[in-house]
Formats: structure tokens, C-alpha cells, sequence
């Protein structure tokens, strides 16, 4: 994975982020995703730090549809989410091993596992 992004620029056409995408910041309702919470990160950069979310929290099986919806999504910004979401997973299966905080390891060990899934392909 690491030597796929090799020779990437992380330098792209900036674009609005909110920077903290991830589980927690996800209002969900009867299974479906209601909204996004704490803006407190949001800035201009690439648009890899937000579609780590589709890299991390979407099983494998289900990245094609989501780029249908999305729109274009260059190889390189997916290549990047990519390598953002398997180093988010790694700090929040960290974090959630040092603070017993169950539900943030067993994300991340759901989302670890996804990422290995689609890294596979």
C-alpha cells in the first residue's frame, strides 16, 4: 500500500474538507447516515483526508457504487484515502486498546479489516 502512493503528490486543487471524518462524526438514524458532526477541522486541502471515510468505513464490495454517486475521483486521491484510512484505523485501534473503549476497537478492527479486503484486490 505504502509503495503504491509512492511518487504521489499529496499537492492537488484544494478543495472545502472537513478534516475529523470518521465514525464518531457520523449521526446515523435507522441505518442510514443522517449527517456529520464536529466542523471544528474543516479547511481547504486535498480530498483524500475526506474520502479515507469510503476507504475505512464502506466494505470493499461497495467503493464502485460509491465513486458512481460521488463522481471522479482521481487514482491518486484514492490511493491516499487509502493510505489515510489505514493509518487512522491503526491510531483509533491504539487508542481504543489503551482507553478499553470497545466500540472504537471493534471499528477498527472492522475498518483494518476492510482495508486489507481491498488491498487484496
Amino acid at each position: 500500500m505504502y509503495d503504491a502512493c509512492e511518487g504521489i503528490s499529496p499537492e492537488c486543487c484544494p478543495v472545502v474538507v472537513h478534516g475529523d471524518f470518521y465514525v464518531r462524526h457520523l449521526v446515523v438514524e435507522n441505518s442510514r447516515i443522517t449527517g456529520v458532526i464536529d466542523w471544528g477541522d474543516l479547511h481547504l486541502g486535498n480530498p483524500a483526508v475526506d474520502l479515507s471515510i469510503a476507504r475505512s468505513f464502506l466494505p470493499p464490495e461497495a467503493h464502485e457504487e460509491f465513486q458512481t454517486v460521488y463522481g471522479p475521483i482521481s487514482d491518486a486521491a484514492w490511493k491516499l484515502a487509502g493510505m489515510r484510512a489505514a493509518f487512522y484505523g491503526l491510531a483509533l485501534a491504539s487508542y481504543g486498546l489503551e482507553t478499553g473503549d470497545r466500540m472504537i476497537e471493534s471499528e477498527a478492527r472492522t475498518l483494518l479489516a476492510f482495508l486489507a479486503e481491498s488491498f487484496a484486490k
